[in-house]
């Protein structure tokens, strides 16, 4: 996940992303949400979730464009990093934002016994009181403590690193910790002044990962290849598309001969597949946008992937449907994703499609923000 130290933050490629593909999709989600009647009395505010590091960046760009009520209360802002300062600095930006520090991936896949305990941090009377036992019970309670987040208007699963690592047996703890996290956005929430539960019909996704790695398994080449070849011998139509594009429709020969194009052809129907079996679905009408760029680094130059998509949930629910029926609509909105995918490029950012002035203006007033909340001041603007 992001690192406190992140040292990226001002990069104005990724501050593009940040603009152009991050900042839309959370003012549309704003949109809907806001559009949903309710009391006078009951104030529904949207749900965020992120890996923001210490400059808090994502988070001061949503509360400079009004997504976040303007009373200098993050509440509604959940965040994750590494080390406990680290959460503690971002709280002086973000004020009233509710940090987790450790390991995200093993916090979410936390599956240890105590599910009902009353106080999760108490010594366990059938384990000695040392430091692994109490690094187990600082997990326990930072699980239970997140799921009780859940769930999120919008997801902001900012990587910044591989989804597949090596030596880590397929899925991998990245898909099994989707997974996860997908199914506590079906958990119900309340808002103030109402003992109405209330679900998410939608939400909005940010996913970033980079290409790779290079030392990639045989396992997950053939999971990836398999969802390329699957879709080809299903739709009718998929291989004449990647012929005209690359000028043959053989993966294997693709993977071997291309492996970044690859990679993003067949990365994001992974993604696409872990919300099916889920119950949700992509929103098809927008598909899934995705943004590239290159950075450099001593072991040499690398590949950044942007993903934004919206998020439906699946109608009928798994609850009222037969066993083995599927949403009809999901599995439509899943072939028009397909087809635009292969259709689609991702889209390229470099240097020369930047308006410098604009992301320069745009983190001065973020950075300022930021000082404002550190000195407690409410910004007015």
């Amino acid at each position: 996940m992001s690192e406190g130290s992140f040292i990226h933050w001002d990069d104005p490629l990724k501050h593009y992303v940040r603009l152009d593909g991050w900042l839309p999709l959370c003012q549309n989600r704003f949109k809907k949400m806001r559009e949903i009647r309710l009391p006078k009395n009951q104030k529904r505010r949207l749900r965020y979730f992120t890996f923001c590091a210490t400059t808090a960046i994502d988070v001061l760009m949503l509360d400079n464009h009004k997504i976040f009520s303007q009373d200098g209360n993050f509440s509604n802002v959940t965040f994750f990093d590494y080390e406990p300062e680290d959460v503690a600095t971002t709280l002086e930006r973000i004020p009233g934002a509710i940090g987790f520090s450790g390991d995200f991936i093993n916090t979410v896949l936390y599956d240890g016994a105590g599910e009902n305990a009353d106080d999760v941090l108490a010594p366990p009377e059938d384990q000695e009181d040392m430091v692994e036992t109490h690094r187990k019970q600082v997990i326990r309670d930072q699980h239970h403590k997140l799921v009780a987040r859940f769930p999120f208007d919008v997801l902001n699963f900012d990587l910044g690193e591989f989804l597949f690592k090596p030596g880590d047996p397929r899925p991998g703890k990245v898909v099994r910790a989707l997974r996860r996290a997908f199914q506590w956005q079906q958990k119900p929430f309340a808002i103030p002044n109402s003992k109405v539960n209330r679900y998410l019909d939608e939400f909005s996704l940010m996913f970033t990962t980079q290409i790779g790695p290079p030392n990639i398994s045989e396992d997950y080449l053939g999971m990836l290849q398999g969802y390329l070849e699957s879709n080809l011998k299903r739709f009718d139509g998929l291989g004449e598309i990647l012929t005209t594009t690359i000028g043959h429709s053989n993966v294997t020969r693709l993977r071997k001969e291309n492996f970044d194009r690859f990679f993003k052809l067949a990365m994001p129907k992974m993604l696409a597949n872990i919300l099916l079996e889920n119950d949700w679905y992509i929103d098809s009408e927008k598909g899934i946008i995705i943004y590239e760029f290159q950075r450099s680094s001593k072991e040499g130059n690398y590949t950044m992937l942007h993903l934004a998509m919206d998020v439906k949930r699946k109608h009928p629910s798994i609850d009222l449907r037969n066993p083995g029926e599927d949403s009809q609509t999901a599995l439509k909105a899943y072939e028009e994703l397909i087809f635009r995918l292969f259709q689609e490029e991702p889209i390229q950012v470099t240097k020369d499609i930047l308006n410098l002035e604009e992301i320069k203006e745009s983190l001065a007033h973020i950075v300022g923000r930021a000082a404002k909340y550190m000195s407690g001041e409410i910004p007015k603007d």
